[in-house]
């Protein structure tokens, strides 16, 4: 049933996702202790199953954003509403290009203070496809049309994410997040042989290395 429900994209679940995420974040918003600014680089690395003739190449993009921390205790819970643009370059037989994607990501965390100055953190972040496209060649110069073919991806996804922050001085943070994602990266009816992802079993994870400012609400509190 868990598996089934988190595989499952149709409009009932992702209205599901999206009302209890909004619940999340209206209650962190009330019981907020920090706003978090932060941004950083991404980094892209598709799962290839059994593609011998397929290879990809993470492009290096960014994500910017804002999240609200609810505590400020030994475990901390923050919800963050980020922009990410994230590509790769493949080559697939005689076709070479490359895809590039632009999503809305929604994470939800529970943080472990381990210290005053290091946290571990994990939890479950949803994206939203906000643009797709797609580039290729052949080798040959040829074009390829492709003007369809971005609707393959899944607009929708859901991943588990895990990573540490570091903070040297307050209010300053850095640190490293991997997203691993629970479905697959193309459609269940996608057609065959696409060029830019040709295995329906492709994962797109996700590495991200950041930094923030956070600024703490009880400075300013009466």
């Amino acid at each position: 049933m868990v598996t089934h429900f988190l595989y499952s994209f149709g409009p009932k679940i992702r209205l599901k996702l999206l009302i209890t995420i909004l619940i999340v974040q209206v209650y962190n918003t009330c019981w907020a202790q920090s706003i978090n600014l932060k941004g950083g680089l991404n980094y892209i690395n598709i799962s290839k199953a059994n593609i011998s003739q397929f290879n990809t190449s993470s492009q290096s993009g960014y994500f910017v954003g804002v999240g609200i921390t609810a505590s400020d205790r030994l475990v901390r819970f923050t919800s963050e509403l980020l922009y990410s643009k994230q590509a790769y370059d493949y080559k697939n037989g005689t076709s070479t290009g490359n895809v590039d994607l632009h999503y809305l990501l929604f994470p939800q965390t529970v943080s472990l203070n381990l210290g005053e100055f290091f946290s571990v953190h994990t939890g479950l972040q949803l994206g939203f496809a906000s643009n797709l496209k797609i580039d290729s060649t052949t080798l040959s110069g040829d074009n390829i049309n492709l003007d369809r073919l971005a609707n393959n991806i899944k607009k929708v996804n859901l991943s588990v994410i895990a990573g540490a922050e570091l903070s040297p001085v307050k209010g300053f943070f850095i640190g490293a997040r991997y997203n691993h994602p629970l479905g697959k990266f193309l459609k269940k009816d996608a057609e065959k042989g696409l060029v830019f992802a040709p295995d329906k079993n492709l994962k797109n994870n996700l590495i991200q290395i950041y930094a923030g400012l956070r600024f703490s609400l009880s400075e300013y509190s009466y």
